[in-house]
């Protein structure tokens, strides 16, 4: 009789993958360097979400090439 197709559901994106990166605004009277520093350290932080997220999806896939349920 008839078959049933069987798909994987990922599930949903993280809101911590999905939002933008900070802006980093200088500040009345702050000193260019600081507002450079304070851009290097959202920079920083950016990346390692992004790293974050990347690994998130990257077991995901791994788990799904494997056949895991899912």
């Amino acid at each position: 009789m008839g078959r049933l197709a069987a798909g994987r559901h990922l599930p949903d994106w993280p809101a911590y993958c999905s939002g933008p990166m900070p802006a980093v605004v200088p500040k009345l009277g702050e000193k260019p360097r600081w507002t450079q520093a304070r851009w290097e350290m959202v920079r920083e932080q950016e990346n390692r979400r992004i790293d974050w997220c990347a690994g998130h999806y990257r077991g995901i896939a791994d788990e799904a090439a494997r056949g895991a349920p899912g």
